[in-house]
């Protein structure tokens, strides 16, 4: 009657949501079910019997939310589970030690082949490299020495146009008498006026560069390079190849020949 007693109270709460509280009523019943059978057995056996534990309780299934004999499966799982990953690990250690065997070595020769091999490329490459950056500075340069070139030599066609004005002023001067200098010549302030307009071209051409060549008649010698012979003439007291006229007056712009010097040129006399 106590043993049914006892399971009418604790059999509910076994069957209970929470876990915990399940566990621990089926444990009760456990230990009360003992505690009642060992009044009617000898003292030696109710000693064996208060030393016994409640078994775990574990989840056995939808149906059955709660049974005292799973322990024992899952702990065979459980060993199961712990031999196959000791037996993947064994293999991955195998795998790794084959894998990591050392390449067989090379001889000595065939060493000594690679590494001249290797030297030889390492300077071929190292020599296209100083002609590649050689090459690089010589474009840098040349693109440089134009730059300034063309900013220096920029009014080269333009000089050429004014050179036309300048030529035009200086031989309006040139058809003036000498009197024409003098102050109170009719002439006089007509002659200033072109002279001035003439300074100022002069002064301008200075300013960007052009300079006018300087011949000194009957010494300077003919060089074809700033000068271009118009005619030639024997004279007597000159020896050859002296300029003793100019035409035209020559230019420079810097260190460039904008307009050869138009001159006459002695010949050699005649054998």
């Amino acid at each position: 009657h106590l043993d049914k007693f006892a399971r009418n109270i604790f059999l509910p709460y076994s069957k209970h949501r929470s876990p915990v509280i399940a566990n621990l009523m089926f444990g009760l019943r456990h230990s009360l079910r003992a505690v009642l059978r060992c009044s009617s057995l000898p003292a030696a056996r109710m000693l064996s019997i208060r030393a016994m534990r409640p078994p775990r309780i574990t989840p056995a299934g939808p149906g059955r939310p709660y049974s005292n004999g799973g322990s024992g499966e899952a702990e065979a799982d459980k060993a199961k589970n712990t031999e196959s990953t000791q037996e993947k690990e064994s293999e991955q250690q195998q795998e790794q030690q084959g894998g990591s065997e050392a390449p067989p070595q090379k001889d000595v020769a065939t060493l000594e082949a690679e590494l001249a091999a290797a030297v030889a490329e390492t300077k071929r490459l190292r020599n296209e490299l100083a002609y590649a950056l050689a090459d690089i500075d010589n474009v840098r340069k040349i693109a440089k020495k134009d730059v300034t070139q063309a900013r220096e030599y920029a009014l080269k066609e333009f000089g050429k146009d004014l050179l036309d004005v300048s030529d035009t002023l200086e031989r309006a001067l040139s058809i003036f008498p000498a009197e024409a200098r003098n102050q109170g010549h009719p002439s006089n302030s007509v002659f200033v006026g072109i002279e001035m307009t003439a300074g100022t071209m002069r002064k301008v051409m200075e300013k960007h560069g052009i300079t006018q060549m300087e011949i000194k008649l009957n010494e300077t010698e003919f060089d074809p390079n700033y000068h271009m012979a118009v005619f030639q003439q024997q004279m007597p007291n000159l020896p050859p190849g002296v300029i003793f006229n100019v035409i035209k007056n020559g230019y420079m712009l810097k260190n460039r020949v904008l307009r050869p010097a138009n001159v006459g040129v002695t010949a050699e006399p005649d054998s």
